[in-house]
């Protein structure tokens, strides 16, 4: 039989749970359980073995139908060195010569991986390692096994072999190829082409890929994206854009840059100097992040829609010192560059919308729960949009800013509509973004909390409402 002998480097994990790691500690803990029962199970004697073998040899004991027969605890171990017990370091390392270093070790590959990979910021991966020390994979109760089938994922990635007609397991003859591929140096090859794709998520980035290239002649996967069209005269001014902006950040330090820009939102067209920090892709556009010097020393960021620019004009710090604010000199002697683009994706990790810059509030939402589990359940809208249990409600409340006829208002709906469910999520105040999600979900969504948002929310139904009135 082959050995399953991998140490668990983080691109290791990765390839066996297929997905990122960085998203949330269940994609590692489940990561770290599949890495350890192959480890497990290539230690088998037998050349074949069943669930309960499997299991046994996993958790060191047999599961058994706890719903079913309550009563039988006999095959439960009190072992308090059972693995079931143990974090994710006393998994990996157990048995190892210093693990606290090599723990160490392992933690700053998880975050050099996972800032080229996933572009995940410093801060949401130092949290993220804080909280993967209290994660216990295998702390599961015995009528809870069946439910994280380890064994069923590890065939469908074939890394086991399901023998349907004996009811039992064996491993292939060889594993799967863990190989992960080096960077590319060439700088002009196609980013399909490259394993490091640190805008794209981890799992969209693999699968790119794996199909970029024609199968058999034929080209099966196609990206359709909303990008707004522009006319020449703009594509022009942004392909400029893009060769000045590059010119900048190539020499590793960036320069103030004059900005005349044509806003919507104020109606005409003013000039700016900036400091240009990075590009998101945000919504069918291009928007330059970038921010001035306010006379309080903070800096004053904005997003800038490339195809509104009118002008992009590179400056110089010490030629046109006069036109460039001493605040702006300060803040840049203060910071990196680096810094700032974390400040940046720090900003947007912590609340809904894209512009960082606003202030952070809490909402609270009520679903519909026929729309919930058909739409909502189970998928990602935001690191901070989590499920409120209906017993957590109260201590919810007593955190927010209310009177006592907001409170009773807000407990008036819940008791109203008791079935339903309910979430929390921090949002960017003032951000359209937010507002025209809330209205995708209209009407099985309805905002609880802030007031004004609800206010905001409900005017624009009864505007709504007017246009189509007559119709009846």
């Amino acid at each position: 039989m082959p050995e399953f002998n991998h140490s668990p480097n983080i691109s290791v994990l990765q390839a066996l749970v297929g997905d990122s790691l960085a998203n949330n500690v269940d994609n590692m803990s489940k990561a770290v359980k599949l890495w350890y029962i192959l480890r497990k199970l290539s230690e088998y004697k037998s050349e074949t073995f069943t669930y309960e073998e499997c299991y046994e040899s996993i958790y060191n004991f047999i599961p058994n139908n706890r719903e079913k027969y309550p009563e039988d605890q006999k095959n439960y171990r009190k072992d308090r060195n059972c693995i079931s017990t143990n974090n994710i370091k006393e998994i990996l390392f157990a048995g190892e010569i210093d693990p606290e270093e090599k723990w160490d070790k392992w933690c700053k590959s998880f975050v050099d991986h996972s800032t080229k990979q996933s572009g995940k910021s410093l801060k949401y991966l130092q949290d993220y390692l804080e909280k993967l020390k209290s994660a216990k994979p295998f702390h599961v109760l015995g009528k809870n096994i069946y439910q994280h089938d380890l064994c069923k994922s590890l065939v469908e990635r074939n890394f086991l072999i399901f023998n349907g007609d004996n009811k039992a397991f064996s491993l292939p003859s060889e594993f799967p190829s863990l190989a992960i591929t080096e960077q590319s140096s060439n700088p002009d090859k196609d980013i399909f082409d490259r394993p490091d794709t640190p805008y794209l998520m981890d799992d969209f980035s693999s699968f790119a890929r794996t199909f970029s290239e024609p199968l058999k002649g034929i080209q099966r996967f196609h990206i359709h994206g909303d990008y707004q069209t522009l006319d020449t005269l703009q594509a022009q001014r942004i392909a400029e854009y893009q060769i000045q902006l590059r010119e900048i950040w190539q020499n590793g330090s960036g320069i103030p840059c004059k900005v005349t820009y044509k806003s919507s939102s104020q109606a005409k067209v003013y000039s700016v100097v900036v400091y240009p920090v990075c590009i998101y892709y945000y919504q069918r556009s291009f928007y330059l992040c970038a921010f001035q010097g306010k006379e309080d020393d903070q800096k004053s960021w904005y997003n800038y829609r490339l195809d509104r620019i009118q002008e992009l004009k590179c400056l110089d710090w010490q030629e046109d010192r006069s036109i460039i604010c001493p605040t702006l000199v300060h803040l840049c002697q203060q910071v990196n560059d680096i810094e700032l683009v974390n400040e940046v994706q720090d900003g947007i990790e912590e609340a809904y919308g894209f512009d960082f810059y606003q202030d952070a509030q809490s909402m609270l939402l009520r679903f519909d729960k026929n729309f919930h589990d058909r739409y909502i359940k189970n998928t990602w809208r935001h690191d901070s949009f989590e499920r409120v249990e209906r017993d957590e409600i109260d201590d919810l409340l007593d955190e927010l800013d209310l009177d006592k006829d907001e409170r009773n208002s807000i407990e008036k709906r819940i008791k109203t509509h008791h079935e339903d469910v309910y979430y929390t999520m921090n949002y960017r105040v003032n951000d359209n973004s937010v507002i025209m999600r809330l209205r995708a979900w209209c009407p099985n969504v309805e905002v609880l909390y802030p007031l004004k948002l609800r206010e905001r929310m409900r005017d624009d139904m009864q505007q709504t409402w007017e246009l189509y009135r007559d119709d009846k």
